[in-house]
């Protein structure tokens, strides 16, 4: 029952903390290469599972062109994003990459 209520406790306290950018991408460049691999396999990994369990999958937010693409190739995409957009490496790494994959496939629609 403590553990449960340190829990709860924990989750109110993370429910009010102020949105900031949790991970720019400044702190991706900052990592090293391995880093990097491993934050985009993660996010790339979790993307058709997150969007299910966010109920978006039928709102087709993953593009084919994202579905169809090996790791390596989304992984250069995200790369070469971030060299031409120097200037927006201050916001977070995950607004980078949605703005990447509405650049790169044209398709994504948010309804």
């Amino acid at each position: 029952m403590k553990k449960f209520i340190i829990v709860i406790v924990f989750l109110a306290l993370v429910n009010v903390t102020p949105s900031v950018v949790a991970f720019s991408g400044f702190d991706y460049l900052d990592r090293t290469g391995l880093e990097r691999t491993l934050y985009l396999k993660g996010y790339f990994d979790g993307m058709p599972g997150g969007m299910a369990l966010a109920g978006m999958q039928d709102k087709r937010l993953i593009p084919q062109c994202v579905s169809s693409k090996a790791f390596h190739e989304f992984k250069n995409d995200v790369e070469n994003y971030m060299i031409i957009n120097s200037g927006s490496w201050h916001q977070d790494m995950y607004k980078l990459i949605v703005d990447m994959l509405v650049q790169k496939c044209g398709k994504i629609r948010i309804d």
